[in-house]
């Protein structure tokens, strides 16, 4: 899913200002590069 937020439009995250978007990428970028230090329940919960 953080991959997909950079391929999302300005003009439709202008619209669902709600949603973390910046928060969604950079989960990516944890998970992606520092998975060994992954805190699994802070996952879960950013995911609920």
């Amino acid at each position: 899913m953080g991959e997909q937020v950079n391929r999302i439009s300005d003009d439709t995250k202008q619209r669902y200002p709600h949603i973390p978007w910046q928060t969604i990428k950079a989960l990516r970028n944890v998970v992606a590069h520092d998975y060994v230090g992954i805190d699994k329940l802070i996952v879960f919960v950013t995911i609920s």
